[in-house]
């Protein structure tokens, strides 16, 4: 699932992301995105350049952005917590390519993000407006515990406030959208595409973890269509229940919220109650220590660690995507269109994302983004980012009310 917390100041990202996980005592961090690169970002996350672009500046030190508020005040960026279901995170901690798989998920999600929602805003005609860039700059740390001390592989991708304006090479702070307060006294973040889409970007992550791994002979079962979650197959759940003590103070926490917010959509209660039940993570552990405990848990659940792999294999499936297309999945050109007949049932005309999401959901274990955007080319609409500059103050609000009693959560 992927997670979106309320955007960080440069002293509150420093405190939260600049730790090591109990697992991963090596700070098991990289640089991601095309602004990134064009500053000469790659590789290892170092913690005095990571300070750096916090504040607005680039690793020399030379400003990128005015400096606007005071650091203790500045938004120096958010993070999207991208994490792995618990039986590829219970499979991980004995085969590295479920690890590798997880880390080029997270990847394509950003890339996709990247691509099609990083903005800047800038003055056009007397106007202020939008303009798409096309970069990022984001530091990305992978973890394996939860909170509750669980197996939990799931990476915090820090995205940074500043992108590069392609038209002219100007740095300048990313579009985030506003933080407002609802009726009920809860924070939310409206207009930034980030936060509105983060339900997309989330099961890009989901259908890519799962096409590399089922590509990789594991069996994929899908668990909860409507929201697109899945596990693998073969790992029994009981075994997931047991090292689930984080979900499920995190659902017993959604309930509580149903019934203050009953008109407010399942998954951003569930999303706001992952931000409001965090603590901080025990950092005086050992990792050995860790994996003592969890294998001791899983030999009392039944299951040792060290057979999942085997479990999980689904020997029957080919490698290969074009083998995996040959069990009998429609095309993507067919689940586009099974998309968009669900929306026309309902009486819905849906926006671009909302058939991605949907068709991304019904070919999951088979596709990836890439191959559904091959294919999105032959639907009536065009599926092509609008690069042009959008006037800010001309479009509706996001959700058509003012009042903000009537928001729903975005976090």
């Amino acid at each position: 699932m992927l997670s979106i917390g309320r955007p960080k100041t440069p002293h509150s990202a420093q405190e939260y992301l600049l730790q090591d996980d109990p697992y991963f005592r090596d700070r098991n961090a990289s640089w991601f995105g095309k602004a990134a690169e064009a500053l000469g970002l790659a590789g290892k996350v170092n913690d005095e350049a990571f300070a750096s672009l916090l504040a607005g500046s680039d690793p020399e030190g030379k400003r990128l952005v005015r400096a606007g508020a005071p650091s203790h005040t500045r938004i120096a960026g958010f993070d999207l917590t991208f994490s792995a279901s618990k039986s590829c995170t219970l499979v991980s901690l004995t085969d590295g390519r479920v690890v590798n798989a997880h880390s080029g998920a997270v990847e394509k999600a950003l890339a996709f993000a990247e691509d099609r929602y990083a903005q800047a805003r800038a003055m056009s005609g007397g106007k202020q407006v939008e303009l798409s860039t096309g970069n990022i700059t984001t530091a990305l740390f992978v973890h394996m515990t939860s909170r509750a001390l669980d197996p939990q592989l799931h990476t915090h991708a820090f995205v940074l406030n500043i992108t590069r304006r392609p038209e002219d090479g100007q740095w300048r702070a990313l579009h985030r959208g506003k933080q407002i307060t609802t009726g009920k006294g809860a924070t939310a973040v409206v207009s930034n595409p980030f936060y509105a889409h983060h339900l997309l970007l989330g099961q890009v992550y989901r259908n890519e973890l799962a096409k590399d791994l089922a590509v990789s002979g594991y069996g994929i079962r899908v668990t909860d269509p409507g929201n697109g979650f899945w596990e693998l197959g073969g790992i029994p759940d009981p075994l997931i229940e047991g090292f689930s003590k984080r979900r499920t103070e995190i659902e017993q926490k959604a309930q509580d919220y149903q019934r203050t917010h009953p008109n407010t959509l399942s998954q951003k209660l569930y999303d706001r109650a992952t931000v409001h039940t965090r603590l901080w993570k025990v950092h005086t552990v050992t990792r050995e220590a860790l994996l003592d405990m969890w294998t001791a848990t899983a030999e009392h659940l039944g299951t040792p660690l060290d057979t999942l792999p085997r479990l999980a294999l689904s020997p029957e499936k080919a490698a290969g995507e074009q083998a995996i297309r040959g069990d009998g999945v429609d095309s993507t050109e067919q689940l586009l269109a099974k998309a968009v007949s669900i929306f026309a049932a309902a009486g819905q005309k849906p926006s671009r994302e909302q058939v991605l999401l949907a068709a991304l959901k019904l070919g999951i274990g088979f596709y990836g983004i890439d191959s559904f955007r091959a294919s999105a080319e032959k639907l009536p609409f065009s599926w092509e980012l609008d690069r042009t500059a959008r006037d800010v103050h001309d479009r509706p609000h996001p959700h058509g009310a003012k009042n903000g009693r009537q928001l729903q959560l975005e976090i």
